[in-house]
């Protein structure tokens, strides 16, 4: 099964299955994707988590019940899967921003998170395959959790941590840039991350000589990074004969304004055929 086949199974399952237990087990074996490998791709392809996605869709739907008729919070509650009023409760007023016993005031304004719809890409990707031999990367390491990387939240926190220090690694190296490295683990549960630049020193790892496809990205960092990163899992490799290799990957961002239509990027992927 083709991966946008697959997201789009798994979103219809979960609206036709979304008053019972939706487990991501249950999700990623429909499709014959390990669940962590599922996950990334769903993150990927339609930028939130399943997590998230599903837990908006049944508030959202609880929202409706609450303004169409006169049910109650506990019986929604078993409806939606929580185990109490009150778990229901905290959810729903973490989605909605207001508690379900509000909903109904003149007020309040809700948001309402649809079905999932997701985008189809006609802009080619730009990239080239190359031969690198090892090269060296110090900087400054940590260990993430593959839920961690999947939210991205502590990793960004991460890169805002050592801002300073980077800028300081690239005037003591001359560098014109900065990298993101890092590898999953086998047991695809841990995400051990390096951010730095390229050369020896102090907190230096060594990436082994390999056969990298250099994918280039153009726009706003912020919008376009997590776009070229979908894209490349989504499309490029299923049209493609090469796999991961399984090795530490790289994002390397140029000096420059992360906001311009015109900053480059890229996203380094080591290949196995």
């Amino acid at each position: 099964m083709k991966i946008q086949e697959a997201i789009y199974d798994s979103i219809n399952y979960i609206e036709d299955h979304i008053t019972e237990e939706i487990t991501f087990d249950q999700l990623s074996s429909r499709v014959y994707y390990s669940s962590f490998h599922y996950q990334r791709l769903f993150q990927m392809m339609t930028g939130t988590t399943l997590y998230q996605y599903i837990r908006k869709r049944r508030m959202t739907l609880a929202s409706k019940e609450l303004l169409s008729g006169d049910v109650k919070v506990i019986d929604l509650a078993y409806k939606y899967q929580y185990d109490s009023p009150e778990a229901f409760s905290r959810a729903f007023k973490a989605v909605l921003g207001v508690s379900p016993s509000q909903v109904k005031r003149s007020d309040v304004i809700l948001t309402a998170y649809p079905k999932l719809d997701i985008d189809e890409h006609e802009t080619p990707l730009s990239y080239e395959l190359v031969e690198k031999d090892a090269f060296y990367i110090k900087g400054y390491k940590r260990t993430f959790t593959a839920e961690d990387i999947i939210e991205g939240h502590a990793y960004s926190e991460f890169w805002k941590e050592k801002e300073a220090s980077l800028e300081e690694l690239k005037r003591q190296t001359s560098s014109n840039c900065k990298i993101g490295a890092g590898r999953y683990r086998a047991d695809q549960k841990y995400y051990d991350a390096l951010i730095g630049v390229f050369g020896q020193g102090e907190n230096t790892i060594c990436v082994e000589a390999s056969r990298w496809c250099i994918f280039k990205g153009t726009g706003p960092l912020i919008s376009e990074l997590p776009k070229l990163w979908k894209r490349i899992f989504l499309e490029w490799f299923p049209l493609t004969d090469f796999q991961h290799s399984g090795k530490i990957e790289l994002e390397v961002f140029y000096d420059g304004d992360v906001t311009s239509r015109d900053y480059v990027f890229e996203i380094w992927i080591p290949l196995s055929k």
